[in-house]
Order: C-alpha cells, then sequence, then structure tokens
C-alpha cells in the first residue's frame, strides 16, 4: 500500500508502514486549497477531543485555526493536506523561523489515526524544507501525551534545550509560555531533514 502524495499535477508514490491491522486505505497528500479550510477546522475540533481523554479539557476547548491563517499557509506552500477520497481527514502546517522549518500543527481526524497519515504529512514538510535548503525540522508538542513527544520520538525527533533554538524561536516558545499550554509539561524537539535524527 502507498499514500499518494500529490504536487500541482505530478503525483508521486510514498511507501508507509501497515497499521496494526496490516491495512491501509490509499491516501492522496496535497497542497491545501481554500476549499478545505473548513474541513481542516472540522479536523482540528475533532483531533482536539482526544485531550479529553488525558485531562486535558482546556486544550480540547480551544479555537481551531483562523481561517485567514490557513489560507496564508496555503498561498505560501506552507500547508498539505491528507485526502481519503474525496474527504479531507488530516492536515500539516509548517513555518520557516530561524532557517528551521517548524513544524507549526499536525492534525489527523481521529477516525483516521493510526494508519501513518501524520507521519506522511510530517515527511512532506520534511521534503518542502529540503527544498528550501533548511537543514533542521522543529516543533513544540507535550511531553507525556502519548500522541505528541512519544510518537516523535518514533520519527527520529529528539528534545533539544530551549538554548538550542534561534533568537526567533525563541521568542516562539517564550511567547507560548505565556499561553495555558505550559500548564502542562512542553518540550522543544529536533531532527535533521531528510529523516536524519539530530
Amino acid at each position: 500500500m502507498f499514500i499518494r502524495t500529490a504536487s500541482g499535477d505530478e503525483p508521486m508514490h510514498h511507501a508507509v508502514t501497515m497499521d496494526a491491522n496490516g491495512c491501509l486505505p490509499d491516501y492522496t497528500i496535497r497542497p491545501g486549497n481554500h476549499s478545505d479550510v473548513q474541513q481542516i477546522q472540522k479536523i482540528e475540533v475533532a483531533a482536539g477531543t482526544l485531550f479529553t481523554e488525558v485531562n486535558m479539557a482546556e486544550v480540547a476547548a480551544d479555537p481551531p485555526p483562523d481561517g485567514r491563517l490557513l489560507r496564508r499557509l496555503m498561498s505560501q506552500g506552507q500547508l498539505w493536506v491528507a485526502e481519503c477520497g474525496e474527504h479531507v481527514v488530516g492536515y500539516a502546517t509548517v513555518l520557516l523561523v530561524d532557517a528551521d522549518a517548524h513544524l507549526d500543527q499536525v492534525s489527523v481526524d481521529p477516525e483516521h489515526s493510526r494508519r501513518g497519515i501524520g507521519t506522511a504529512l510530517i515527511d512532506q514538510c520534511d521534503r518542502w524544507a529540503t527544498s528550501i535548503a533548511a537543514t533542521r525540522m522543529t516543533l513544540f508538542t507535550f511531553a507525556d501525551v502519548p500522541w505528541n513527544a512519544p510518537l516523535y520520538r518514533r520519527i527520529g525527533f529528539v528534545e533539544i534545550e530551549t538554548n538550542q533554538l534561534g533568537a526567533e524561536l525563541q521568542d516562539l516558545w517564550q511567547r507560548e509560555c505565556e499561553t495555558d499550554l505550559h500548564t502542562w509539561h512542553r518540550v522543544a524537539m529536533a531532527r535533521n531533514t531528510g529523516r536524519s535524527p539530530i
């Protein structure tokens, strides 16, 4: 099985691992467009509900990303979606910060979880990072949520100290510290582009 990655009109096929049940539908990874905005927002709300299972109701209650932000990232070529048939079931956004590719958000509809979709979206962000000569991908995430830092470790990310971040990322971290996200343990992580660990 494979996940189809479409860039413009030219499809590219990338192998992914079967899930625990040994089956994986065909998905398409493609650049997001304006018609995807509402579905992306619905995915973010659905994915957020999982946080109620780990006593993080405040995170679950966070609003979805603003449509203007999503459209801006789309116009800059920094947002991709995963499609199953005609339905968007996941998305990822990446920012260029301090010459690093900063993975800003990855969310998958819970009904399509554990099928390699999030990893495929991250790998697409990795290819974008390589295309702009960024040598490192970074992210901020919850340390103890099973589908956050533990998952990222399995795909090559390692924890880094905040003093290893560039000035712009440190500023982003500090602004995040001023929100309710840091009610829980957060960590910064990184991996070299090309799926290489730090």
